[in-house]
């Protein structure tokens, strides 16, 4: 590959001097912080010294085209790809990720029925015990009168409708739009963290030390007693739990704003990889779609929200 540069051992600055010939090296092309291929890790920093210049896949494909169409003497160019494996193991991984968070998300979505499925299945079994069983039964829960109540309490949800399906394309479009036009990916890398933090500590940590707790015979004592309604009371595992999840979310962070490329660090993108299947989870279990009238437009609108930010957003925008 001729680089565009005479040879330095000729003193001959004329036309008929030759170039230099090297190789063209396989860079990785990062989606940003990427401006002179410098690496911090290393004391050797890469820089491109000859004429280069970067196209995109499109672009080659077109430059390609053109040379087969008007064929030039002495003029060749061949595109070079990476070695793809026949078989890639990681998509089987990532498939059984994706159906292990369905499944989990599909059961513990309908908490609320298996709770009261388990409730009807009491009462007819005592039904058929007889009235002692029954009568003893009632006595129990009116002796327990805080816990009973507590489990009538339905978990919070959220029914989506019409409105949400079209309120979700206007955030999503817009959150887009801001994020890549203002750049602010310090501020998206908080916000997930946060975000996530919460979700580990609701979907893994809290039903592990509860586990725990019962396996090793602690109790589980009341911590503190807010009087706010979406808070209430607060116990040592709740605590310890969130404890643990901000603490995950935190090292996360760190390694996202002290490293150049934190995806190469095993823990980060593994638990990346738990927040995402986490917020995943607690997502699917808090909004409930009870009508297929609005998951048919969500659906729909996600369609076309794909499509247009895919393939359209760059014939726009470039």
């Amino acid at each position: 590959l001729l680089t565009g540069r005479r040879q330095s051992s000729s003193n001959d600055s004329s036309s008929s001097s030759p170039y230099e010939a090297c190789c063209a090296w396989d860079l990785y092309i990062w989606l940003y912080a990427d401006t002179a291929f410098h690496n911090v890790n290393t004391t050797n920093d890469m820089v491109v010294t000859i004429p280069a210049i970067y196209v995109t896949l499109q672009e080659g494909l077109s430059l390609l085209q053109a040379l087969h169409d008007h064929p030039a003497e002495g003029v060749w160019v061949s595109m070079y790809e990476r070695w793809r494996p026949t078989y890639n193991p990681s998509s089987a991984m990532i498939w059984f990720l994706a159906v292990v968070v369905a499944a989990v998300a599909a059961h513990l979505s309908a908490t609320d029925y298996h709770t009261k499925r388990r409730r009807v299945l009491r009462a007819a079994r005592a039904r058929e015990e007889g009235p002692s069983s029954a009568s003893q039964q009632q006595s129990q829960s009116q002796s327990q009168p805080r816990r009973s109540s507590q489990l009538a309490q339905p978990e919070e949800t959220l029914e989506l409708n019409a409105w949400h399906a079209l309120g979700f394309l206007v955030m999503a479009s817009t959150s887009l739009l801001v994020l890549f036009y203002f750049q602010i990916f310090g501020f998206v890398k908080v916000m997930y963290a946060l975000g996530c933090s919460k979700a580990v500590s609701a979907v893994l940590l809290t039903p592990l030390l509860h586990f725990l707790r019962k396996r090793a015979a602690l109790p589980n004592p009341v911590l503190w007693n807010v009087e706010w309604e979406d808070v209430g009371e607060i116990t040592a595992v709740d605590l310890g739990a969130h404890v643990l999840g901000y603490s995950l979310g935190l090292t996360w962070l760190i390694i996202a704003f002290m490293n150049y490329h934190p995806e190469t660090i095993t823990f980060f993108w593994v638990m990346q990889d738990i927040f995402g299947a986490c917020m995943c989870v607690l997502f699917l279990q808090v909004v409930k779609l009870n009508n297929i009238r609005v998951a048919a437009i969500l659906l729909v609108i996600a369609f076309f929200y794909d499509i247009f930010f895919v393939f359209i957003s760059p014939l726009i925008f470039k």
